[in-house]
């Protein structure tokens, strides 16, 4: 498998992760998205509907969940805990060297750090609750829309396994991070859990 060929199968991944997580509130950027698409030719002969097209009902979902200032709040926290998670396993990790050197202060950085982990664990839970329910009730007054999203990620999942199964690639190499699974073609290989908001999924297919 040439280079060109692994890029534009992580790109058809990308796409496919953007796509079904417009449907749960997980917004990544559409531009980065766009560059993706447009980008292969492949992507876009994929889509059932034109890109420009699917684009509007993307934005138009984005936009359901900039209405509520409280939504809005509620997401500016969550981006502060997944700050925090990350400094919790920097602590995490020095620790253990400080254990060597400073045994007393790195147990004291690990029983913290640990406290702080299950703190933000539980708050990650319940701002996440609150997004989501809201996010659900909101986005089922657009079925056309979600349904539209739902069928664009069928069509490139069945290109990626097509191109997987031509070029003899294992799926193992294109893990998909799915947050719905009313998907053709996969398979459930983990489900959510205190740490992971995603199923880990493959398509059914490649070598």
């Amino acid at each position: 498998m040439g280079k060109e060929v692994g890029k534009m199968l992580s790109d058809i991944a990308f796409v496919i992760e953007a796509l079904d997580g417009y449907r749960s509130g997980r917004h990544i950027d559409p531009k980065r998205v766009s560059e993706k698409v447009n980008r292969w030719h492949e992507i876009e002969e994929s889509l059932p509907r034109k890109w420009l097209s699917l684009q509007r009902d993307i934005d138009a979902l984005i936009n359901l969940t900039l209405r509520d200032p409280d939504i809005k709040k509620f997401a500016n926290v969550y981006v502060l805990i997944k700050f925090g998670l990350r400094i919790v396993y920097v602590l995490l990790l020095s620790s253990f060297f400080m254990l060597i050197r400073w045994p007393d202060i790195g147990m004291l950085v690990i029983y913290g750090s640990l406290g702080m982990l299950y703190f933000l664990l539980i708050v990650r839970w319940y701002v996440l609750d609150k997004m989501f329910t809201y996010y659900e009730r909101v986005i089922s007054s657009q079925p056309g829309k979600v349904e539209q999203l739902k069928l664009a990620v069928n069509s490139l999942i069945k290109t990626l396994t097509e191109y997987l199964e031509k070029e003899q690639v294992s799926s193992k190499k294109y893990r998909l991070h799915l947050f719905n699974t009313d998907y053709n073609g996969i398979r459930i290989l983990k489900k959510p859990g205190w740490l992971r908001d995603y199923y880990l999924c493959e398509v059914v297919g490649g070598k």
